[in-house]
Formats: structure tokens, C-alpha cells, sequence
């Protein structure tokens, strides 16, 4: 009899708002539990809110087929929270899950209690909690227990050549042979880059001759010297060209000093010259003389303009009497015309007008108009004459000014005279003091020595330049030696470091080897092992699944590198299940094999779900599937959760049995019924 450790059952289940539950409540107890209904009547929504409690998670969210959003309840209507709870028992302590979830805010409430204690909240605590209290993960758990449940036979279905890539995942061999693949491929890249390496160090040994960098570091030594001896060679040229140029120099500014001289003094000559010419030109006029002829001058001009302004005046006065006898003569000629019409009064003098008195007032007018004309006729000569006395005395007047300016022009010729002549005097001077300085200075030249500096600093010019040439060479010399060596040096470097890299990489390349031998040997072991763990378990259970003896005993084994499962025949031959099983030892063989798996997966959670197991059995296996789960399973197994639609599994039922209902075309909740429980 297989003996079991542990007593982990999950004792209740409660959803709100989870998917089509509204407020849905199972209680479970060990042994098989049932839950029938027919497809979405929320069966598999009840499972996942299992792994959820328990884990934050489940495999379609993980695979992003769903949404938290989408586990929330839509229809018939729409919630904005739901709530799942899990409660179980281990070692006589009864825990509790609880997990809330908002539309678009995501977990929102998580907690665990223990015997109603609050141990920890938030998500990540309470599945931290979880998995130590069960001592599983949610990937261990999905792979051992929740994963693969469509179809009991589902192993048999998998075509041969991909079970032990199906299994290699379900234990995560499979990263053994990526591993392994990866270091392959890393081996044959470090072959062809030992290659590469090795034809280009061959080539640089076949081109370059690394003995030439102790010669060229020769060289480079020889040239170096050469170039400081004519580097001091050019400073010392350079010094005494130095000195040569400034003596040189000095010479060359006195004489450049001395023509700068000569060249002020032949300006001072001519302008000596110049100045005695327009010297000779004023004669000898007389300055007091000038001067006298002026203020004559003077007098006369203030004498005619005092006798003109007089004969304005006169103008004026004799203007204005022609001015009132022309004004008297017109008034005189308005009254005789006004009067020659006139009757009754006079017009002049009021009264009575009479024919004897406005000839009178008309004779007494002409005569006083022949009056009148007789003084115009004076005062027009009288201008005429005036005018004409002006006319002489203006030209007079300009006559005067005329030769005042011309006075004027001579005395400022006798100022020019006397400043021109003090120039002359001082540049006569200025000049024959240059002499002296010129006849100094040229005393103290030595155009000898000059010409000789001159030779000399051709000579040193020529020299430096010499240098000057050899250094540039010796330098160009210098940089392509030191290029060459930098080259060599290297090339000698990488080929030096690519021998080490082979080196190394050959190194790396037996490790690789010997590393990609033990991911083999590692699969190959944890293979052997895991089929020899699956084998002890299946075969201490096959004799209360299977109590009968056409078939003693049941492996799986590794054939033509594949899995296969084989039952012992009564003779002792081993034989596929394929070949030989009908459809309820087949039926039960698939149970063993899953069964096997789970408890060697998950040796704490003696624990098995069946997610519609009915797919491609027949009646008499399903009736067969019935009785071994009712009346054998729960030797070893603590707790069944079976999920179908097939009615006929209701007698497998020893511990729950629920039926789902659920009217879709209307978008009602799903309906839960308690059908038959422990206590029945």
C-alpha cells in the first residue's frame, strides 16, 4: 500500500463577480471532488480563480489570453470588482486567500490568514506566503498540477519523436539543450575564429620581419644625436647671425639717418631759395609810409559818405515835396470836375452855389494847379541833379575803398615780408647746423666694416639654411622611422595577442567540450532519474489501479530516443500501451502515468486535477475511469478536483459533487447546485 504524507485539501471556495459567478460558494472535502456541467457553464473560470487565490495568477493570464479586466463580470452586468477566496487545511491548520481585483486599477486587496490571524497582506507577500506554507511554486505548480489536463490519454496522443521535448519542458530539461545547442554553436565560432586568427598571424609572420624593430630603434638613437648636434650647430649659427644683423643694422640706421639729413637739408635749401625770390619781389616799400597813405585814405572815404548821407537827406525832403505837389494838383482837378456839374450847394464850401461863384472857385482852382506844376516842375530838377551829385559821390566812395584795399593788400605783404624773412633767416640756420651734424656723423661710419658684416651674414644666412634643411630631413627621416616602428610594434602586439587568444581559445574550446559532455550527461541523468522516479512511484501504484493480472506492471522508457509508456505482460514481455492495452487499461495506464508525475513533481501536494479527461475514451473506459478514481485513487492521492460534462463520472464522486448551470443565451449567471456531499 503507498503511503501518504501530508494532508493538504483545499475545504472552500467562494467567487463574487469572477467571469459568470455572481456569488458562487463550494465547500470541498478529500477524495474526488466533482463539478459537471455543460461548456461555459463556468467550470474552468472556478479552477482559475483556484490558481489565482493561490498564486496571483493563472495560465491563460500568464499568457496574456486574458486580462484581469476581462475576469471581472460583464454580463448581465457589469461589476467594477470581483473577490475570490480559498480556504484549506495543512498539518491541522486551516488557512484563508483572499484577492479583490478593480476594472483598470488591477489587485487591489490581498491577504492570508491562518486560523483567522491576518499573517500578511499585498500581492506579492501573500503568494510569498503561499509558497512556503506549500512549499511549491506557481511554475511548478502549473506544470505538475494544472497544465496538460484536456484529454487523460493526452500523453499517448503526442506523436512519437516529440514526448521527451514535451516532458524535457515539463522539467525544464529543455534548458539543458538550449545550453547545450548555444554551446555548440559558441565552440564553432571559437574554431572559426582560431582559424581566422591563426592564417593571420601566419600571414603577418610571412610579411613582416619583427627582427627590424631592434634596428630601427638603432637608427632612430643615431638620428637623434645627428639631430641635436645640428640643432646646436643652428642656435650657435643663429647667435652670431643675431649679433651680425644688429651691428648691421646699426650701421645701416646711422647712414639711413644721415640721408634722412641730407634730404631735410635739400628741402631747407630750397626753401631758402623760394623765400629769397619772394623777398626780392616787395622791393623796398616803406611799412610808416603805408600806413600814413591808409589813414588819408581813411578821411577822404568818411568825408564823401558824410557829404552823401547829406545829399539823401536833401533826396528825401525834395522827394516828398514833388510827392504833395503831385497830391495837391490831382485833389485840385477832382474839385473842378466835381464842380462843373454841381447845383445848389457848393461842395466845397457848402453854400449856395451860383453860376459866377463856381467859376470863380473853378479859375482860383487852375491857377493854383499852374502853381503847383510850376514847384513839381522845380522839385523834378532838383532831383535829377541830386541824384547825379549822388551817382558821382558813390563812384567816389568806391574809388576811395579801391585803394584803401589795395593799401590794405600791401601792408599785409609787408607782414608776409617780414615773417618770410625770419623763416629765411632760421632755415639758414637750421641749415648749416645739419651740416655739422652730417659731417659729424659721417666721420664716426665705417662703410668698410659694413660690407663686411654684410659678407659675413650672407655666409651665416647660407649656413643656418643648410641646417636648417638637414634638421627638416632628419626630422622627416625621423617621423617615418618612428611611423615604421609604431607599425611593427603593432602588428607585433596583435600577433603576440592573437597567439594568446588561440591560446586561450583552445583553452576555452576543451572546457566548451567538456561543458557541453556534462549539459549531456545532465540531461541524459536527470532523464534516467526522473523515468526511474516515475517507474518506483507508477509501480507501487499499479497494483491498486490495475488489480488485475494480464498486465503485472507498468514504466515508462526511453526507446530510439523518445519516451514510450509499455505494461509487463503475464509472460514477462514489455509491450507499448498502444499496442496491446484496451481502452480501460489504457485509460488507467495514462492515470498512472499522471498521477506519477504529480507526485514526483510535487511531493508535498498529493494533489490531482482533471480537466475533462473523458476526450477520446469510449463508454466502458469511462465507467472504468469512474471506478478506479472512486475506489482506488485515494490511496495515494489526497484530493481530486474533476472537471467534465460527462454525467456518467458522477460515480466517481466521494467527496463533492456539484452541477453548473447556466442559461448563455441569456447572459445569466451561472447557477450552482450541490448535488451529493460527504455527509449524504
Amino acid at each position: 500500500m503507498v503511503q501518504i504524507t501530508g494532508d493538504f485539501v483545499i475545504t472552500e471556495v467562494k467567487l463574487k463577480n469572477w467571469r459568470s459567478h455572481w456569488d458562487s460558494e463550494f465547500r470541498f472535502s478529500g477524495g474526488t471532488n466533482v463539478l459537471i456541467g455543460v461548456m461555459g457553464a463556468g467550470k474552468s473560470s472556478l479552477l482559475d480563480s483556484m490558481c489565482f487565490a493561490l498564486f496571483g495568477t493563472f495560465p491563460a493570464l500568464q499568457a496574456r489570453k486574458l486580462t484581469l479586466d476581462d475576469v471581472i463580470m460583464n454580463r448581465p452586468q457589469k461589476k467594477e470588482k470581483a473577490e475570490v477566496e480559498l480556504s484549506f487545511q495543512l498539518d491541522d491548520n486551516v488557512y484563508s486567500v483572499k484577492r479583490v481585483i478593480e476594472r483598470g486599477k488591477g489587485t487591489t486587496k490581498a491577504e492570508i490568514r491562518k486560523n483567522g490571524t491576518l499573517i500578511d497582506t499585498g500581492s506579492s507577500r501573500t503568494t510569498e506566503n503561499v509558497e512556503k506554507i506549500l512549499k511549491i511554486s506557481y511554475n511548478l505548480f502549473s506544470r505538475a498540477i494544472y497544465s496538460e489536463q484536456n484529454g487523460l490519454d493526452n500523453f499517448l496522443t503526442i506523436a512519437k519523436g516529440q514526448r521527451m521535448k514535451k516532458i524535457d519542458v515539463l522539467l525544464r530539461i529543455d534548458k539543458f539543450e538550449s545550453a547545450r545547442s548555444s554551446t555548440t554553436t559558441l565552440a564553432n565560432r571559437l574554431k572559426d575564429n582560431i582559424k581566422d586568427k591563426t592564417r593571420i598571424i601566419t600571414e603577418i609572420e610571412e610579411k613582416e620581419d619583427f627582427g627590424r624593430i631592434e634596428k630601427l630603434k638603432k637608427e632612430i638613437s643615431e638620428t637623434g644625436k645627428k639631430q641635436k648636434e645640428l640643432s646646436s650647430r643652428k642656435e650657435k649659427i643663429s647667435k652670431e647671425k643675431e649679433k651680425i644683423e644688429k651691428e648691421t643694422e646699426n650701421i645701416k640706421e646711422g647712414m639711413r639717418g644721415i640721408k634722412e639729413k641730407e634730404r631735410e637739408m635739400n628741402v631747407i635749401s630750397g626753401m631758402i631759395k623760394n623765400l629769397s625770390e619772394d623777398l626780392n619781389s616787395f622791393g623796398h616799400v616803406k611799412e610808416k609810409e603805408i600806413k600814413e597813405r591808409i589813414s588819408k585814405k581813411e578821411k577822404e572815404i568818411e568825408k564823401e559818405m558824410k557829404r552823401k548821407e547829406k545829399t539823401e537827406e536833401k533826396l528825401k525832403e525834395v522827394m516828398a515835396k514833388e510827392s504833395k505837389c503831385r497830391i495837391s494838383i490831382e485833389e485840385l482837378v477832382d474839385r473842378i470836375e466835381n464842380l462843373k456839374p454841381a447845383e445848389g450847394k457848393c461842395p466845397v464850401c457848402n453854400r449856395k452855389l451860383t453860376k459866377e461863384h463856381k467859376e470863380k472857385i473853378i479859375d482860383k482852382s487852375k491857377e493854383e494847379i499852374k502853381k503847383r506844376e510850376e514847384e513839381l516842375k522845380e522839385a523834378k530838377n532838383e532831383i535829377k541833379k541830386l541824384e547825379e551829385n549822388l551817382d558821382d559821390l558813390r563812384k567816389t566812395i568806391d574809388e576811395l575803398k579801391e585803394k584803401r584795399y589795395e593799401l590794405y593788400n600791401l601792408s599785409k605783404r609787408i607782414a608776409e615780408y617780414k615773417e618770410k624773412k625770419k623763416k629765411l633767416e632760421e632755415s639758414e640756420k637750421r641749415k648749416r647746423e645739419m651740416e655739422k651734424e652730417i659731417e659729424k656723423e659721417r666721420k664716426g661710419m665705417d662703410e668698410e666694416e659694413l660690407e663686411k658684416n654684410q659678407k659675413k651674414l650672407q655666409e651665416l644666412t647660407g649656413a643656418y639654411s643648410e641646417a636648417r634643411v638637414s634638421m627638416e630631413n632628419n626630422e622627416r627621416l625621423l617621423m617615418e622611422m618612428d611611423e615604421q616602428l609604431k607599425e611593427l610594434k603593432e602588428k607585433k602586439e596583435i600577433f603576440e595577442n592573437y597567439r594568446r587568444q588561440i591560446k586561450k581559445m583552445l583553452l576555452i574550446s576543451e572546457d566548451l567540450k567538456k561543458f557541453e559532455k556534462a549539459l549531456k550527461e545532465t540531461q541524459i541523468t536527470l532523464r534516467r532519474e526522473f523515468v526511474d522516479a516515475v517507474n518506483f512511484t507508477m509501480d507501487r501504484l499499479w497494483e491498486y489501479l490495475y488489480p488485475y493480472e494480464d498486465f503485472t506492471n507498468i514504466r515508462l522508457s526511453i526507446k530510439e530516443g523518445d519516451y514510450s509508456l509499455e505494461l509487463k505482460e503475464s509472460g514477462g514481455n514489455w509491450a507499448s500501451v498502444e499496442g496491446i492495452a484496451s481502452g480501460g487499461e489504457r485509460t488507467t495506464a495514462c492515470l498512472a502515468l499522471r498521477i506519477a508525475f504529480a507526485l514526483v513533481l510535487a511531493p508535498n501536494l498529493k494533489w490531482l486535477v482533471l480537466d475533462e479527461p473523458t476526450h477520446n475514451l469510449d463508454t466502458q473506459a469511462v465507467e472504468y475511469l469512474a471506478e478506479v478514481l472512486r475506489d482506488r485513487v485515494g490511496e495515494f492521492v489526497e484530493q481530486v478536483f474533476l472537471i467534465t460534462h460527462d454525467e456518467k463520472l458522477e460515480d466517481a464522486v466521494t467527496g463533492y459533487l456539484y452541477k453548473l448551470e447556466r442559461k448563455r443565451e441569456k447572459n445569466e449567471p451561472t447557477q450552482v447546485n450541490l448535488v451529493s456531499s460527504p455527509a449524504d
